[in-house]
């Protein structure tokens, strides 16, 4: 019994010290706290002061980046709303690969991409590792860029107004597209 009212049988007995249940619906579906029960007759139940929590359902509206290298590890910042702080809370991309995530804030997320195919891919997270909520963002795994030549290869140093060509392979066109030299880095 959920909340003193809602009935749910159990899914499975695993001995006397272990059952298996179905959460039912949260009431009003939101995030919320309710008394859990159980009961061997359907007349007496348990009490003691166990509780289950309804999360909100989170919303992530922005990924950022919006994608990188098959290779995996960029990290990633899922911005949105109702997130919250647990030890298994989790970014899932497709229907395989989980990562571990951590909380930033109730609006922000960060995870560490995991290697992938190319091409896009749904991002879900988690906040107990096994309930993944979908969500409309996904990332864009592609191939690595690499760089075979540049010319000029050599410009004025103290003025810095040189205009190099890049050559090589799986450059993107995109708003982040950029240089980086050093440490300096300049938008192509």
């Amino acid at each position: 019994r959920f909340d003193g009212r809602i009935v749910t049988p159990p899914l499975r007995w695993v001995s006397s010290n272990d059952i298996v249940c179905s959460v039912p619906p949260a009431p009003f579906g939101r995030q919320s706290f309710v008394s859990i029960e159980v009961s061997s007759n359907n007349s007496t139940y348990t009490s003691n002061d166990v509780e289950f929590q309804y999360d909100a359902t989170p919303e992530v509206t922005t990924l950022v980046p919006f994608g990188g290298p098959v290779a995996g590890g960029t990290e990633l910042l899922l911005r949105g709303q109702f997130f919250r702080q647990t030890s298994e809370l989790a970014c899932r991309f497709g229907l395989r690969t989980t990562v571990p995530a951590s909380f930033v804030s109730d609006s922000l997320l960060a995870c560490v991409t995991p290697s992938g195919a190319a091409g896009e891919t749904i991002v879900e997270i988690s906040f107990n590792g096994l309930d993944f909520y979908f969500t409309s963002q996904s990332y864009d795994f592609y191939p690595q860029p690499t760089i075979k030549s540049l010319w000029p290869s050599m410009g004025q140093g103290f003025v810095g107004t040189t205009v190099v060509t890049v050559y090589g392979s799986n450059f993107r066109e995109s708003m982040e597209l950029a240089c980086i030299f050093d440490s300096t880095e300049v938008r192509a």
